[in-house]
């Protein structure tokens, strides 16, 4: 599907070559302007961003990252754990489990899953 016929607000599962991938698009939420195509009668209010395609899977438990969402800045959310995405590097950036601070969280961050 071309993507200008892809809801930018959301993930998008797709079957490539036997694989299943993630569609999204990582452009953040604007506050009051409005973007995009129309979408059930209104605009997008998602600044334009880039198409991103990952492994629909998270790293920490397998589960598809389709089923998850976008969060307000463009990372993409699992909807298992929370884990978030960062777009442009594909590097975890948020895990709600563990503490900013921790050794734990760094060795997650810096896996380069």
């Amino acid at each position: 599907a071309p993507v200008e016929m892809l809801d930018p607000e959301l993930p998008h599962k797709f079957t490539l070559l036997g694989e299943d991938i993630v569609v999204w698009n990582d452009g953040p939420m604007g506050d009051s302007a409005e973007f995009g195509r129309k979408k059930k009668g209104r605009k997008n209010k998602k600044s334009p961003g880039e198409w991103r395609a990952f492994l629909d899977e998270c790293p920490h438990r397998k589960v598809p990252l389709s089923e998850g969402r976008i969060e307000n800045d463009g990372t993409l959310l699992c909807s298992y754990h929370g884990w978030r995405f960062q777009g442009e590097t594909g590097k975890c950036v948020s895990v709600p489990q563990v503490m900013d601070t921790s050794t734990e969280h760094e060795r997650i961050i810096n896996n380069p899953k």
